[in-house]
């Protein structure tokens, strides 16, 4: 999975937000609700993008991560750009951003 920095280490497969079933159904919620995932909508399959590093184990400066925070759209919204904000400190989380097209121009 790309949304992890290690996603083949055995322990992946138990923690918070990386188990099989967690992830079977976010995909399951994405597939019957039709709300899309932005940042693989704007970017692909880009890869060491994530939103959250542990501070215990000081992963942040290394890019050691989990893409555990999403910014979901509905259907009919247009998006123009998904971003995650990495160098907003002062949490083991960090800010994720959508821009859309509105009337009057992008909103951010």
């Amino acid at each position: 999975d790309i949304d992890f920095h290690n996603p083949h280490e055995k322990r992946m497969a138990k923690q918070a937000g990386t188990t099989p079933e967690e992830r079977t159904s976010f995909r399951r919620l994405l597939a019957t609700t039709g709300f899309r995932d932005t940042l693989r909508e704007v970017h692909g399959e880009v890869e060491g993008v994530y939103s959250y590093w542990s501070a215990r184990a000081k992963n942040r400066p290394f890019n050691r991560g989990l893409r555990l925070d999403y910014f979901l759209a509905s259907p009919s919204a247009s998006v123009k750009d998904s971003f995650v904000l990495e160098g907003v400190g002062g949490s083991d989380h960090c800010p994720v951003g959508v821009d859309v097209e509105a009337p009057g121009g992008v909103l951010r």
